[in-house]
């Protein structure tokens, strides 16, 4: 029950929050988007368009737009869902691992918090499943249970094919843990795992055996993951602490943006009201009625409003406490703040604490092993000690990229487990084994309770968890939840031209209009840079295999021939490219081939004006002519 409690207020803390700019996504979301779009258009990954590895992510995506219309309420269901299920299963194997619902529900509302990016569910939902069965496995093995084991080796294959890797780990070293005695036995049952994960890979290399070829696929998704390498650059997170100021401390919400106040003047001139508005920092003035003035105060300290309050020329004010010298209304609550409520300092805190998780937790593991005594928390080999090697692998791949920020919730099944598991250790009876000398405890014990403490302000400073938990309706009760998830339900469930169609959306979002509105249904878009959302928002097919162009990645000289075969494959009356030294640098050299067509083929109609930091250069069919001009941009247009 409680599980499922954890799924329903993880499901409603990430839906609730979306909305807004383009509906709560961000710009990779529509990468995913975009070859989905493809797939239900009736193409096919690698044999119709590019796929860099994620086969089941993009198909998936597809089913779900499929099932539940083309709008970002399905994507969102899909990907939310999943997230939220992923909670779930990290709940029940945080409060399995610590032996405590208590500390399994903090662990859980720490990963909650962290946010993990909508398309990055798989490295949730597949890991916490792989985890489930695993330890399943690892309780009472059987030939059921390996196969199932196996069945998500060769799903998550399908997912990214760098997830057989790590969840293979996972697996073979179960088996191996739970067979030591029997080396026969263990080898039997890895051959088991890996037949069942043959059944799910055996067809998809079939597949690309007969399209296009095994060998050409992998070329092409090691292409895709060398540049990928190349171009994302890590640095190790650094904390800024500012040595003047306290970790940790007490302070008021932010004032009102703005706030108005009334002043009622005692028989007051023009040109000494005027004084006195320059002098209490008065602006934008409105006359009501009489001597009675409306104002925005700029300076809301006691002082300055103890001195409006006390100046003779002032008959009366509203707005202002005449007591405390403050503005009226609710006193502003009292907030935890901390020098870890920034990205960078969260980041910092957040990833050296995943770092040493798997090595404090292992020495702690060793301890109570090698004391015998019964523990509350799990302490069999053949549970944590896959567990423990998991962790340390994600942490080196999954954190040793650029955008470490980004990074940190992708680990957040291990870390979450791992972090239950050692609060439970050192907060609980099991203590008493880890550290034996009562006064050395009590010290464990607060530094642990410090640790977990800053732990939470740091996952709150990564994704600013207590604001997304008011605008998703917590704070307000049930009802609120239940309005403000309707409200985002239609918002999502409209259709893509609505967005469009908003002027609080993106300016991107102008120029899909204009290629909706300026190209058949039939026609396809090619864009030279990285705007995904546009062939989303604009409903058209991506032309040229790719749903995005990021510089130097598939420049080489194959590559680029079968981007030119598919451009001239396809009817694309319109190209959008960067322009500029981004254009110049990052695509003119790189994409040598690409450029030449264009250049050929097509006609520089200028540039266009979105409201982006640098416009976006517009090509045109050189064979084709114009039938129109789009005139909320000024553009041509080859529709009537």
């Amino acid at each position: 029950m409680l599980a499922i409690s954890v799924f329903v207020a993880a499901f409603f803390y990430r839906f609730n929050t979306l909305g807004g700019s383009l509906g709560g996504f961000t710009n990779d979301e529509f990468g995913y988007l975009s070859r989905a779009r493809q797939i239900q258009a009736g193409e096919v990954p690698f044999r119709d368009f590019n796929d860099p590895g994620w086969f089941l992510t993009d198909c998936v995506a597809a089913a779900a737009q499929w099932l539940g219309g083309y709008n970002l309420r399905s994507e969102a269901l899909l990907t939310v869902g999943m997230l939220a299920l992923g909670a779930a299963a990290i709940f029940l194997l945080a409060r399995r691992a610590a032996g405590s619902t208590v500390v399994a529900l903090v662990a859980v509302a720490i990963y909650v918090a962290l946010d993990t990016r909508h398309y990055n569910y798989p490295k949730i939902v597949l890991y916490a499943a792989g985890l489930t069965l695993a330890w399943a496995y690892a309780d009472a093995p059987s030939l059921a249970r390996r196969l199932g084991l196996g069945a998500l080796l060769g799903i998550a294959f399908l997912f990214r094919h760098d997830h057989l890797v790590y969840l293979g780990a996972l697996s073979l070293m179960t088996v191996g843990a739970v067979h030591h005695a029997s080396p026969r036995e263990a080898m039997r049952a890895a051959l088991g795992v890996g037949a069942a994960a043959a059944c799910f890979v055996v067809p998809f290399l079939v597949f690309l055996a007969t399209n296009g070829g095994v060998v050409e696929y992998f070329r092409s998704a090691l292409v895709y993951v060398s540049r990928d390498a190349q171009r994302t650059t890590f640095a190790f997170p650094r904390l800024s602490i500012e040595p003047t100021l306290p970790w940790v401390g007490l302070s008021r919400g932010p004032a009102p943006v703005d706030p108005r106040i009334n002043i009622r003047w005692n028989s007051v001139a023009d040109d000494a009201r005027r004084e006195r508005e320059a002098r209490w920092k008065l602006e934008a003035g409105e006359a009501l009625d009489g001597s009675t003035w409306s104002y925005v105060i700029r300076d809301t300290s006691v002082a300055n409003i103890e001195a409006l309050v006390r100046d003779p020329l002032v008959d009366d004010t509203q707005g202002l406490n005449r007591t405390t010298f403050m503005l009226s209304g609710e006193p502003r609550p009292l907030r935890v703040r901390s020098q870890l409520d920034t990205v960078q300092n969260a980041t910092a805190f957040l990833y050296y604490l995943f770092a040493a998780l798997p090595i404090v937790a292992a020495c702690a593991f060793w301890r109570m092993r090698r004391a015998g005594a019964t523990a509350r928390v799990l302490t069999s080999a053949a549970h944590i000690v896959p567990l423990l090697v998991l962790a340390a692998i994600l942490n080196a791949t999954f954190l040793s990229r650029g955008s470490t920020n980004i990074r940190i919730p992708d680990v957040g099944v291990t870390a979450t487990v791992l972090l239950a598991w050692l609060v439970s250790a050192i907060a609980g009876r099991d203590g008493r084994t880890l550290v034996t000398v009562p006064s050395a405890r009590v010290l464990v014990r607060a530094a642990a309770a410090v640790v977990l403490f800053l732990t939470i302000l740091s996952a709150n400073g990564l994704a600013q968890a207590s604001r997304a938990w008011s605008d998703a309706g917590f704070a307000d009760g049930p009802g609120e939840l239940v309005r403000r998830a309707g409200v985002v339900w239609d918002g999502l469930g409209a259709p893509p031209s609505d967005f469009v169609a908003d002027e609080e959306q993106p300016g991107i979002l102008r120029v899909a209009g204009y290629v909706n509105a300026c190209t058949s249904p039939g026609d396809r878009l090619f864009v030279l840079g990285e705007h995904p959302a546009l062939y989303y928002f604009a409903d058209r097919l991506f032309a040229g295999g790719h749903a995005w162009l990021l510089p130097y990645y598939y420049s080489g000289d194959a590559d680029e021939a079968l981007i030119v075969e598919r451009l001239k494959s396809a009817r694309v009356p319109i190209v959008l490219t960067e322009t500029g030294v981004t254009y110049d640098e990052d695509y003119r050299g790189v994409f040598e081939q690409v450029h030449a067509y264009l250049q050929d083929a097509y006609t520089d109609a200028g540039e266009v004006q979105y409201g982006g930091s640098q416009p976006l250069r517009l090509l045109v069919r050189a064979d084709l002519t114009p039938i129109r001009r789009y005139e909320p941009l000024n553009l041509p247009c080859f529709t009537p």
